[in-house]
């Protein structure tokens, strides 16, 4: 009985003993996360798809800018609404281009739907690589694709084109991107965050004043709100004159009082790491550019240059020489994007480049 007393004591001093070695355990383990974290900060990703829409900030040039002043940031709410990035093929051989497009896409994680459309005249076509590639873009990449009809009823009336957008009426918001381009992020604080207006896009910036005076807005980005009011205006002019080209259109109706979006970054143009003068595509000119940061910023490039081959073609050796950029930086980051394109189109399509 005598030693009872003695057990009892050591089991108090084991167990306090134990709960002093695990409370200091737990301290230095807190201690040591906040190390890690203060050493190794989590950046945040801009390709990550956005969780809550509402919470996004949009940085928006406005709509009266021509010197490409970028405005504060502003926080705009997101209102739940269903939104897709939109791509249309009139041409089978441009075709690979749409998918690539939907393809880095899904690859980059988007959570908005991807949507393709086609004419329906295609559906009677034998099969060949154009049908491959539809498969391809459906049960790989998710993407909804759509034969559809012309919009009016007029011998000359395209059978599929950027207009078509407009009747995507399922959805709030769409995005359509020039497929003779390559995304390098996904646009969707565009799609869910951006303020409400008709259309919204890109300055054709690189064209003389008088061109821009006449076509202001680009094709290489365009967010459009589809509606049945705003399916009728177009379809309305289409009757009257269906050989009028889409953007000719989209300008006539929208450029007045389109939302302005900054070129830099969401469209930057691969003529910009040729050239010695960036006055127009970025504030501070040559001071501020940086081929490096650029390509690391930019959401998208598109491959306009009316002196550089498209790059579905193999450059010949002479040509690259030519047209190269002059400085190691530039030309560095050039030679990348078109391989990189290159690469993607084998990957998605499983196609070489053309001669």
């Amino acid at each position: 009985m005598s030693r009872l007393p003695l057990r009892l004591a050591a089991l108090t001093v084991f167990f306090f003993s134990f709960l002093l070695f695990l409370s200091g355990w737990i301290v230095q383990q807190r201690s040591l996360s906040a190390m890690q974290a203060a050493l190794n900060p989590r950046l945040a990703t801009p390709t990550a798809p956005p969780s809550r829409p509402s919470t996004l900030r949009l940085r928006l040039w406005g709509q009266t800018d021509r010197k490409n002043s970028r405005v504060s940031s502003e926080s705009v709410s997101g209102r739940g609404e269903t939104v897709a990035y939109v791509q249309y093929v009139a041409d089978k051989g441009k075709l690979c281009n749409s998918i690539m497009i939907l393809a880095e896409l899904d690859r980059l994680g988007t959570a908005a739907d991807k949507v393709l459309l086609y004419p329906h005249s295609w559906v009677a076509d034998e099969e060949g690589t154009w049908s491959r590639l539809l498969r391809v873009a459906e049960q790989r990449y998710g993407v909804v694709v759509k034969a559809v009809d012309p919009l009016v009823e007029a011998e000359d009336a395209p059978a599929v084109s950027l207009l078509h957008a407009f009747a995507e009426t399922k959805y709030s918001r769409v995005l359509h991107l020039d497929s003779s381009g390559m995304v390098l992020r996904h646009f969707d604080e565009l799609l869910f965050s951006a303020p409400p207006v008709p259309v919204a896009g890109t300055r054709a910036y690189w064209r003389s004043l008088k061109q821009q005076a006449e076509a202001p807005l680009s094709n290489h980005l365009l967010l459009i709100e589809p509606s049945l009011r705003e399916l009728e205006r177009v379809t309305s002019h289409l009757n009257k004159d269906p050989n009028i080209s889409p953007m000719e259109l989209i300008n006539r109706l929208y450029a007045s009082h389109a939302l302005i979006l900054p070129q830099n970054p969401y469209d930057t143009l691969i003529s910009e790491f040729r050239t010695n003068n960036h006055e127009r595509y970025i504030i501070g000119g040559k001071a501020d550019w940086d081929p490096t940061t650029i390509r690391e910023q930019s959401y998208y490039v598109n491959f306009e240059d009316e002196e550089t081959p498209k790059p579905w073609h193999i450059f010949p050796r002479e040509t690259e020489e030519r047209v190269r950029p002059k400085t190691p930086d530039d030309e560095r980051v050039w030679k990348a994007l078109y391989s990189s394109w290159a690469r993607q189109r084998m990957d998605v399509c499983g196609l070489d480049l053309e001669p």
